[in-house]
């Protein structure tokens, strides 16, 4: 499912997902995720992630209507 990254909320985590590339205003897929809630494995753009669960807890998203777009 993908979805458009609305803020991050913890500022160190901001800084780190950054210099990633990982900001918000961009489009991010969650492509799979490690049992008990693990790791993370995510899509940006053309490059793919590993999100620590904080990382990725962090990070507040808008879903994407796959008819409408944005919703």
């Amino acid at each position: 499912m993908q979805r458009v990254i609305h803020s991050i909320l913890h500022e160190a985590l901001a800084l780190r997902l950054l210099t990633l590339g990982i900001y918000p205003g961009k489009k991010i897929e969650l492509i799979r995720q490690a049992p008990f809630r693990g790791a993370c494995y995510v899509q940006v753009d053309d490059s793919v992630y590993v999100l620590r669960k904080e990382e990725w807890d962090a990070i507040v998203f808008q879903e994407i209507n796959p008819k409408d777009g944005i919703s």
